[in-house]
């Protein structure tokens, strides 16, 4: 079972440590930060009158909250003023449509962002909140259209630490080469619910293991060594460079196709694992 999830470890890993930007679901369409994006690419922006300019490589583009109108200048000096327009208005935060990055000679993907010079920008989607959703909690995108929960918390000196947490029958999915030993995995934990989990830190500092998880009036904490299993690091510390990762086996009463409340080290974050 180990060297199973070693593997599974080092692709939600991957993900974790990966740089990534925010993005928006909009009338069927994947609408990514572009501030964030201009960042990740190293694009200079600004912000001034209601509108965020970038100036990247292909040219100088300014987009508006609430509005569809772009003012673009491309790197060849050619400009484009009047009926300049997107596809759909940019929303609070930046996030633009596709035709925006198409601008900018990127491609907007289901998992990411194509930057010019061929580097991919993963995609953190964010969903709709659920009840006791907060700001220390979103949803993630991985891979193949599995999703995942990740907390925000602080450890006792105040380090910013994250987990994320993945429901692991869904794992073939993201990982379909591993389809039979993760399938074999699940018939050993035949009677749990198990999620699977990665938690490191921005700093060096301790960690708390007990997870909470409330559903229907009903309540459990996973502890450690009991109902939460880590596999990989150390059950007590955390680093950048040192992240731990594990198995919470929780009980059958939790169903993972209703909205499931979770808490750890402050932070509070609700999810449906399963569609």
């Amino acid at each position: 079972m180990k060297q199973l999830f070693v593997i599974s470890f080092l692709f939600l890993c991957s993900f974790a440590q990966a740089q990534s930007v925010t993005a928006i679901k909009r009338v069927g369409e994947t609408f990514p930060s572009l501030q964030e994006v201009a960042q990740a690419a190293g694009y200079s922006w600004s912000e001034s009158a209601g509108g965020l300019t970038v100036r990247a490589s292909a040219g100088i583009l300014t987009v508006f909250v609430g509005s569809p109108d772009v003012l673009w200048r491309s790197a060849q000096g050619q400009r484009q003023e009047d009926g300049a327009s997107l596809s759909a208005p940019v929303a609070e935060g930046w996030y633009a449509p596709p035709d925006a990055f198409a601008l900018l000679g990127m491609e907007v993907t289901d998992e990411g962002v194509r930057l010019p010079d061929g580097k991919q920008v993963r995609l953190r989607v964010r969903t709709p909140s659920l009840p006791q959703q907060s700001r220390n909690s979103e949803v993630v995108s991985l891979e193949r259209g599995v999703s995942g929960l990740m907390l925000y918390g602080r450890g006792p000196t105040n380090v910013e630490t994250s987990l994320l947490l993945v429901d692991a029958g869904l794992l073939s999915l993201a990982l379909p080469n591993e389809r039979l030993a993760l399938d074999g995995f699940l018939d050993e934990v035949e009677g749990y619910r198990p999620l699977y989990f990665v938690t490191t830190s921005l700093e060096p500092t301790a960690w708390q293991a007990d997870v909470t998880f409330s559903q229907g009036g009903q309540s459990f904490t996973a502890k450690a060594p009991f109902n939460l299993s880590v596999l990989e690091g150390d059950a007590g510390q955390l680093s950048p460079d040192a992240p731990v990762s594990g198995v919470i086996l929780l009980p059958q009463w939790v169903s993972l196709r209703e909205p499931l409340s979770v808490s750890w080290m402050g932070a509070v974050g609700s999810f449906q694992f399963r569609r």
